[in-house]
């Protein structure tokens, strides 16, 4: 028998008839957590190395040991949310408590010459990144944690991770919309002025989304966890080999996504020489993105999750390669395969997410125990992995080729960086639709699963020594 809802004796969790307004409030918080993704990945670098004067290379490293740090603390999160369990439950403390570290972080990395009007150092910016990172370390990997309880169904799982993609899009489009706004008005904008309007919504937003998601979305009422060791649980996590598969799948995607994002403003700088469009066409991105989940939850319906994800990837690894057409000026074309990549890539990271809740049913029917905190920390720590390395790897590179993000380039710099942008995400997409194209725990193959444990319930509880 699924699990309960507290305060609602009787309800299955999996009969819970979830509605869109409280899906809504559950996946809100994600609006205010993209403030960690694209700010960070596409402004945020260019804003310490170039208008701060830190350079590319301190840049980077402090990025990359930011990252790894993180990487390390994400397994411990993740066994801990599994193994506290309070009178608000397990995954709401975890958010409540994220959230305030997160804030507070988030004032000084988007803030810096506000708070420290005297300079910016590289320790400066390593200590607010890693603040920020461990706030949103604790809050991401409880609400994912806690929406794979939601629902034990194969597509719900879906569309609950998809309502947290969609509210992250959302976030996403409103941060680059606002610099885009001040663009708009004022030609005098500078990169700083984009921080700090982008900042100030993430101030805003976190705390309220927070309170939004922990007063009106309950906790599914799960057996206790016994408590388990970073040994134990990497062993746990090695010995399921669905699980390991998608952490291979998630490293090789993250790398290359990181790679893009953090030489992207310099793509449009410097190869289409168009730096006036870099947050309009952002949000034009954002905007199809927020179309594309949608669209990606009907397809992974008829297709199962796993055949939608490959076929997403060889679909835009194959387009990314018309990223080597546009040249200085041509604004249109790139808009045009910018969009149409936007689409295609806009189902994997939800559906891989929804993929690792049927997974932890996997170790569940295996162990008896739900460690659904423990399998999204690791996906978490490889997509940090991932994004670590390609800042850390992107920059040396660029400023190995030459590259001048403040000067000009020669056409081999030029060169170098178009290369870079396009052939990194063709390697590792193709290399990834092939991977998950043979994943095997697809629809009927977690119905049986469910049943199983359903099963198993109803034995546990008929059993007259647990009476």
């Amino acid at each position: 028998m699924a699990a309960s809802i507290p305060g609602l004796p009787g309800v299955a969790l999996s009969g819970l008839a979830l509605s869109k307004s409280r899906v809504a409030a559950f996946a809100s918080p994600s609006a205010a957590l993209s403030g960690v993704g694209i700010p960070i990945t596409v402004y945020m670098p260019a804003y310490y190395a170039s208008d701060l004067g830190l350079g590319l290379a301190a840049v980077g490293a402090a990025f990359m040991l930011a990252k790894l740090w993180d990487v390390v603390t994400d397994p411990v999160a993740g066994i801990v949310t599994d193994n506290v369990r309070t009178r608000w439950g397990r995954r709401r403390l975890w958010v409540a408590v994220g959230t305030p570290i997160m804030f507070a972080s988030a004032i000084l990395i988007y803030f810096p010459e506000r708070i420290h009007p005297d300079g910016i150092t590289q320790n400066y910016l390593l200590l607010g990144l890693i603040g920020l990172y461990a706030g949103y370390t604790l809050v991401t990997i409880s609400i994912t944690s806690w929406g794979a309880e939601l629902s034990t169904n194969y597509h719900r799982r879906s569309q609950i991770q998809g309502a947290i993609a969609f509210a992250g899009l959302f976030g996403n489009l409103v941060l680059l919309s606002l610099p885009a706004l001040l663009e708009l008005f004022d030609d005098a904008t500078v990169l700083s002025d984009r921080m700090e309007i982008m900042g100030l919504f993430v101030v805003i937003a976190l705390p309220l989304t927070t309170v939004i998601a922990l007063t009106f979305v309950p906790e599914p009422n799960v057996p206790p966890t016994p408590p388990i060791g970073l040994r134990r649980a990497f062993q746990t996590v090695a010995a399921n080999r669905h699980m390991v598969r998608l952490l291979v799948v998630d490293l090789l995607l993250s790398f290359p996504s990181s790679v893009r994002g953090v030489v992207y403003i310099f793509i449009i700088g410097h190869v289409i020489q168009r730096p006036d469009w870099t947050s309009g066409i952002l949000v034009l991105y954002m905007i199809v993105n927020v179309i594309a989940v949608p669209a990606w939850v009907r397809i992974s319906k008829y297709t199962g999750k796993h055949k939608a994800v490959a076929a997403g990837l060889l679909g835009h690894g194959v387009f990314a390669l018309a990223y080597l057409l546009p040249g200085p000026g041509d604004i249109a074309l790139f808009v045009g395969v910018h969009l149409v990549s936007a689409f295609v890539y806009g189902g994997h990271s939800f559906l891989i997410r929804s993929m690792v809740a049927d997974v932890t049913d996997v170790d569940t029917l295996a162990s008896g125990q739900q460690r659904a905190g423990l399998f999204y920390s690791l996906v978490t720590m490889t997509n940090k992995i991932g994004m670590a390395l390609g800042i850390g790897i992107a920059y040396p590179v660029l400023d190995w080729i030459g590259f001048d993000p403040a000067g000009n380039n020669d056409p081999t710099a030029i060169n170098g960086l178009r290369y870079l942008f396009v052939l990194t995400p063709f390697v590792a997409e193709m290399m990834v639709a092939w991977i998950i194209y043979h994943y095997q725990l697809d629809e009927k193959a977690q119905q049986e699963i469910r049943s199983q444990l359903e099963q198993a319930d109803q034995i546990s509880e008929d059993s007259p020594t647990e009476r």
